[in-house]
């Protein structure tokens, strides 16, 4: 037979030897599969939760993956890489042509190292604004 042996008792029935250790088995396995099944729904709900973290805040991190550069032609400003690269064109035109409050185009100082002054200035009146830069 088996690895337990039926025996015929006294009063006709029959016993399986070795039944409460069989019992105990069946009872160890159950435990185990539930704390594994346990294990697994937890597992499962952390990766759920992780998924909708990740998918609630997907906008976020495409505007914190972007990379930065420094502006060119600005101090101390820091720009999107992509977006200068795009069109560095249309960009040094905005740059060289940005208002003030008072709506008047203005331009880098010729001679001088980061300063922006009103090009109307200027072009009205360049030979002067060299002979001021002469004397300083």
């Amino acid at each position: 037979m088996g690895s337990s042996e039926s025996t015929m008792g006294s009063n006709g029935s029959t016993s399986t030897a070795g039944s409460s250790q069989s019992t105990e088995t069946q009872e160890k396995v159950s435990y185990g599969t539930k704390v594994a099944a346990a294990a697994v729904t937890g597992i499962g709900l952390l990766a759920g939760a992780a998924a909708a973290v990740s998918l609630l805040s997907g906008s976020e991190t495409d505007e914190t993956n972007r990379k930065k550069m420094k502006a060119p032609g600005r101090n101390n400003e820091v720009i999107y890489r992509d977006e200068f690269t795009s069109n560095p064109k249309r960009y040094f035109q905005e740059l060289r042509s940005k208002t003030d409050e008072s709506n008047r185009k203005t331009m880098k100082a010729p001679g001088r190292n980061n300063e922006v002054i009103y090009r109307d200035e200027f072009t009205s009146d360049p030979k002067n604004y060299f002979q001021d830069l002469r004397k300083k």
